[in-house]
């Protein structure tokens, strides 16, 4: 059972400090980061609320919902076959996120307190985290559930996910994810504020349900399409809308349904590169990632790689690590990529993200305006759309009239199938 949308992937800093610390070969650990807005719909498991109560934990509401999302949290990472974690932020000096922005309905220090608890009654260990290059944060905490939990919660199947979030601006700008920025409400904030907030009230008016492997027919909740837009620093760089479906699988995705009604996803094909060719005047290929010697998937990592990064020599390092290439392999996989795009060379590392994720996002936030308009309620999964498939036709027009808009191109549309 998934109703937390994750899906815990290799972590490959913490299997190799782990590694060493123990000094033999484990198998990789497995992480998330603490999903903080579900929880439990009974009441925790007596397994992880007698412990807490016995360390007088105050049954205030903040300490019940942290006590409830820890339990949701356990539960998945106790459920698959691998060694899985859940990542936690436990340094002192980190800043809790501002009440306004946070839809936690509990600050990371009462969450924290409480793990710290269950590591003392032997139910968790909790690893500290550290500093890593390239990671601005660091590395969050990993705690791990012991065998001893692992036993505990194994009796606790039945069980279902709620919604345990709070209200908050969906309109971030930060330095980082824990350095969030107090700003002073002007007409773009506002606009951008009311905006999402429309399209975010026409998508939880409907029921949004998926097909999962295991359990079969799973319901979203409110909070899994409810967006947020984030912006890196300033109003211009980044501002994509994030919200917890989009971590469903493409094979999820493609089993939703609005009401009943089966969906489709439609997407902007080879986006980013195609408005780097487009916002120079220039006709991108019909697609960007169809490159000899080197397989689709690999040419796309190539292309997130060349526009997130501030140097070619980082471009290597992070496509060696990301592809398990060796330095030479990287360097001449990423000459294929600039040999193929000579035109739009120029704007490889050099952080280009930052401006391409801000130009989506004004795509995206046109494409979905005109969408509530009609009252036709659409889930942004970056540079795609998903409506009920009775609508397929709007909403390719939509996204024709919004890129043609912003680019004075036309794009290119497929439909993840």
């Amino acid at each position: 059972m998934n109703q937390l949308l994750v899906n815990p992937q290799p972590h490959h800093q913490w299997s190799k400090a782990i590694q060493k610390s123990e000094g033999e070969l484990i198998e990789p650990i497995h992480a998330f980061p603490l999903r903080s807005t579900k929880g439990i719909a009974t009441c925790a498991p007596a397994c992880i609320a007698e412990p807490l109560l016995r360390r007088r934990t105050r049954e205030t509401k903040q300490t019940l919902a942290a006590m409830s999302c820890i339990a949701l949290n356990l539960l998945k990472a106790t459920r698959d076959n691998v060694t899985t974690g859940i990542l936690v932020p436990f340094g002192k000096k980190r800043a809790e996120i501002p009440k306004r922005f946070r839809v936690s309905p509990f600050s990371n220090r009462v969450v924290t307190h409480q793990l710290k608890q269950l590591e003392e009654a032997g139910l968790v260990s909790i690893r500290k985290g550290f500093k890593s290059k390239g990671h601005i944060s660091g590395i969050p905490s990993l705690v791990l559930p012991t065998e001893h939990c692992v036993e505990l919660m194994q009796p606790e199947s039945n069980f279902s996910a709620v919604d345990i979030s709070q209200v908050a601006d969906p309109i971030i700008l930060r330095h980082s994810p824990s350095d969030y920025v107090l700003y002073v409400d002007n007409e773009l904030t506002q606009t951008m504020r009311s905006d999402i907030q429309q399209h975010n009230e026409l998508r939880r008016s409907v029921t949004w349900c998926y097909q999962s492997d295991s359990t079969g027919t799973q319901t979203l909740l409110p909070i899994d399409v409810t967006c947020r837009r984030i912006f890196k620093n300033d109003w211009d760089a980044g501002g994509r809308f994030y919200c917890d479906a989009q971590n469903l699988s493409q094979a999820q995705r493609r089993t939703i349904t609005i009401n009943g009604e089966p969906c489709v996803e439609l997407d902007y094909k080879s986006l980013h590169p195609r408005l780097m060719y487009n916002r120079i005047g220039l006709t991108a290929p019909v697609d960007c990632y169809d490159i000899n010697g080197l397989d689709r998937p690999t040419a796309k990592k190539l292309g997130l790689i060349a526009t997130s990064t501030s140097s070619r020599t980082q471009a290597i390092r992070s496509v060696a690590f990301h592809l398990n290439m060796s330095r030479e392999d990287a360097d001449r996989a990423l000459s294929l990529f600039e040999s193929r795009h000579s035109d739009i060379r120029g704007q490889f590392y050099v952080e280009q993200w930052k401006s391409l994720q801000h130009l989506d996002s004004l795509i995206a936030n046109g494409v979905l305006n005109t969408m509530t308009n009609l009252s036709i309620p659409t889930l942004p999964v970056h540079d795609s759309f998903i409506v009920s498939a009775s609508n397929a036709s709007v909403l390719s027009d939509a996204m024709n009239n919004e890129y043609l808009k912003a680019t004075s191109f036309k794009p290119v549309l497929s439909q993840n199938i």
